[in-house]
């Protein structure tokens, strides 16, 4: 039987670090869908700070395109996870991740793409949402931020807690969502999702 799982947090919370581990100790039972800001902004789309400005247009026209592509290729992944026998299917980020960047907030990004947040719980047999360390360890912030070509210079330190905020909120209404805190380093953080996603594993 396949599990579906969003594997989410803040700025720098670890998701790329947990999923290489997850993927390095589960081999072929786990399926990962790569992360579709980044597979957006890594082919073409423009990015804000560097080739536009980093306003509410450039945001809502992002999520307007990011919102589709994840629908769909989240649908796509399942039959592919089915295919290959998988028994975990995570998902790098979630349809309603877009709440926390969306110009307005929840409401405006739920209202504007006519969604009902139940709905998409639904399509998700569990959410595990990893903490930013903007948020845990905030003094590591500005190291990291600086060797992660992937985060933008109007990315603050208050910026990244208030995404944390965001999409904690988004996703703590679902009936299967964990929170893991990151005060305790990167390894502990592994330890415990590993510990979270084993029942779904035979």
């Amino acid at each position: 039987m396949l599990t579906t799982i969003v594997l989410t947090g803040g700025p720098c919370a670890g998701k790329t670090t947990v999923l290489s581990a997850l993927t390095e100790n589960y081999g072929d039972h786990v399926l990962i869908m790569p992360e579709v800001p980044t597979l957006l902004m890594a082919n073409g789309f423009p990015r804000p700070g560097l080739e536009v400005p980093a306003d509410d247009i450039w945001f809502s026209a992002f999520q307007n395109a990011v919102l589709p592509v994840q629908k769909n290729m989240e649908d796509l992944y399942v039959i592919m996870a089915q295919a290959k026998n998988a028994e975990l299917l995570i998902f790098d980020r979630g349809m309603l991740d877009g709440a926390a960047y969306m110009p307005g907030g929840e409401a405006a990004f739920l209202a504007t793409f006519n969604l009902a947040k139940d709905k998409i719980y639904a399509r998700y047999d569990a959410v595990i949402n990893l903490t930013s360390v903007a948020v845990s360890r905030p003094e590591l912030w500005q190291p990291l931020k600086q060797t992660n070509a992937a985060r933008f210079d109007y990315e603050t330190l208050e910026v990244a807690q208030e995404r944390d905020r965001r999409t904690r909120e988004a996703w703590s209404g679902h009936p299967n969502w964990h929170l893991v805190p990151g005060n305790n380093g990167i390894e502990a953080v592994i330890a415990e999702v590993h510990n979270l996603v084993k029942p779904f594993l035979t």
